[in-house]
């Protein structure tokens, strides 16, 4: 058996009801105690009724033997070892036993293949970006707005485009509407551009 014991298991009140029918009250209660040591030391508990009476204030260790004498000839308890056993909770435990080692193989064998797929993604993230990704071209893009606004900063500091003297020029800037529309406009205005 498992030297951990469960810290749940199924108590299925049905089948724990029809089992316990026609029990006394301290069969009942020493029975219910022994199983929850058996679940929780992982399939069995020593067979010491002195210990096992350290859970009752009004059952002393002889009563305790007694009773438990009286669940092996039910049938409701086994003896292994020294030990008390129950045949549902050793299946029980067995079967969690198992799922636990099952688990722990499964998450090793997944741990080993998700390393080697990183590994091969690692080997492909020293290589360059492609030209066409959306990376490269956010990057073009933010650069030129960074170039933008160095040139219009350089400009308000009274620096032309080589970087010296005075600049006498605004920027320029991008048209707010189309050509066809600022024409319409400066008609309408009735500007001569000829005369401009």
């Amino acid at each position: 058996m498992s030297k951990t014991g469960a810290d749940w298991y199924p108590r299925e009140p049905h089948r724990y009801l029809g089992g316990v029918r026609g029990m006394t009250e301290r069969q009942h209660a020493v029975y219910s105690v022994i199983l929850d040591l058996i679940y929780a030391y992982g399939g069995s508990c020593p067979n010491d009724p002195k210990w096992i009476s350290g859970w009752f204030s009004d059952i002393g260790p002889a009563a305790v033997r007694n009773t438990i004498a009286e669940l092996i000839n039910a049938d409701k308890l086994q003896i292994e070892d020294d030990h008390l056993t129950n045949k549902l909770a050793q299946n029980v435990v067995k079967t969690k036993v198992e799922l636990r080692e099952n688990r722990k193989k499964t998450g090793r064998l997944g741990g080993i293949s998700s390393g080697k797929s990183r590994s091969k993604y690692n080997e492909n993230n020293s290589l360059g970006e492609p030209n066409g990704s959306t990376t490269a071209r956010l990057d073009k893009i933010r650069e030129e707005k960074e170039k933008k606004k160095e040139d219009f900063l350089d400009f308000s500091k009274g620096k032309n485009a080589n970087g010296a003297g005075s600049a006498t020029q605004p920027p320029v800037r991008e048209p707010r509407c189309s050509p066809q529309a600022a024409a319409e406009i400066i008609a309408r205005a009735g500007i001569n551009l000829k005369k401009v």
